[in-house]
C-alpha cells in the first residue's frame, strides 16, 4: 500500500489497523515522515527509511507493505532528470508543457 499526501501531525490517510498489518514493512521516504499524522496520532515509530530498504534492510513480518511518502523535493528533481535523459535517448516519448493557469 502506498500513501502520499498528508504530511502534518494532525492528518492521516491510514489508521492503526493498516500499520499493524504492515508490521515491520513500513517504509518512509524521509526522516520528516516520522512526524506525520499517520504515525504521530497512533504513537507509531517502527519504520525504515527507503534508502535502508534499498540497501537490504527491508525484511519484516508484516502481512502487507506500507510506503509513506511526504513529497521530498529532491526526489522529484532526480525523477524528472531521469525522464528527460530517457526522452533525449529517443525513448519514443514527447516532452510537453502543462499550463495550470
Amino acid at each position: 500500500m502506498n500513501s502520499i499526501g498528508s504530511f502534518t501531525p494532525d492528518t492521516r490517510e491510514v489508521d492503526r489497523h493498516v500499520l499493524e498489518r504492515a508490521g515491520g514493512r513500513i517504509v518512509i521516504d524521509d526522516e520528516g515522515a516520522r512526524s506525520v499524522g499517520d504515525f504521530a496520532i497512533e504513537g507509531w515509530n517502527e519504520m525504515k527509511l527507503l534508502g535502508e530498504v534499498i540497501n537490504g534492510a527491508g525484511e519484516g513480518l508484516g502481512e502487507i507493505s506500507f510506503y509513506k511518502g511526504v513529497g521530498v523535493g529532491w526526489m522529484d528533481v532526480v525523477a524528472g532528470g531521469v525522464i528527460v535523459d530517457e526522452l533525449k535517448k529517443g525513448g519514443g516519448g514527447n516532452v510537453g508543457v502543462v499550463r495550470l493557469d
